[in-house]
């Protein structure tokens, strides 16, 4: 009977441990990249120059039909234009993480005039600092 309870005590201190570890881990992986505060105020408030700063040399950008590798002034200036016809009432992230040890993103809803469009960005750490280097905006 001794036996047994140890047994039980046993596993139940497992799965105890496996739990909290895995929701341990799982918290910490879902934490945010520093930047990505700053790139969200950027895009609330319309400021293209700014988060233009945080773009790779090269962006991939989808951008309601505008689709492909831009440098950095063309994807400003497609950014720009695009927060003048249709300034942000608001940002809404939905989802953000990693997909590898310097790869992180994050997934969202941007609402502007009763519109609603999904945002997804994804960004590499390079020396210390992350870049984007897929920026979309897509209408719902």
């Amino acid at each position: 009977m001794a036996k047994k309870l140890l047994i039980h005590s046993y596993r139940l201190h497992i799965l105890l441990c496996v739990l909290f570890f895995g929701v341990h881990f799982k918290i910490s992986a879902q934490q945010s990249v520093p930047e990505f505060k700053d790139w969200i105020s950027f895009i609330e408030k319309s400021e293209s120059k700014k988060l233009g700063a945080s773009f790779s040399n090269m962006v991939a950008i989808e951008l309601l039909s505008q689709k492909g590798n831009f440098n950095k002034t063309q994807a400003v200036m497609m950014l720009a234009d695009f927060f003048q016809n249709n300034p942000a009432d608001s940002v809404r992230i939905r989802q953000q993480g990693t997909t590898g040890a310097n790869t992180s993103y994050f997934i969202g809803d941007y609402y502007s005039k009763s519109l609603t469009y999904y945002i997804y960005v994804v960004a590499n750490k390079e020396k210390e600092k992350y870049y984007m280097h897929i920026f979309n905006i897509k209408r719902k």
